[in-house]
């Protein structure tokens, strides 16, 4: 009998490798509002991965999410250590 060569799968399209500026390119035709939502869910990942994410000037606050209202965007950011709860993955003392 024939051995059977085992046919490799292609990569699936949603984890191609993709450079930056067609990330970029894909992202400017989104709505403002889809855009919000996407960072909310990088963050959701990225605090899910155990990454502390902090406010770049005030580092005693965790950065907790974009919020779009009456057409503005706001980073909606958490004091760290008031509530026993860091809202970043991690528990304080």
């Amino acid at each position: 009998m024939k051995k059977r060569k085992s046919k490799k799968k292609g990569v699936p399209p949603h984890c191609r490798t993709v450079g930056p500026a067609a990330i970029q390119s894909g992202l400017e035709t989104c709505s403002t509002g889809v855009l919000v939502a996407a960072i909310n869910t990088i963050l959701s990942i990225i605090r899910s991965r155990g990454v502390k994410i902090l406010d770049w000037d005030d580092k005693s606050k965790a950065v907790w999410g974009c919020k779009m209202i009456a057409g503005q965007v706001y980073i909606l950011t958490v004091r760290r250590g008031i509530t026993g709860d860091s809202h970043d993955g991690s528990k304080t003392v």
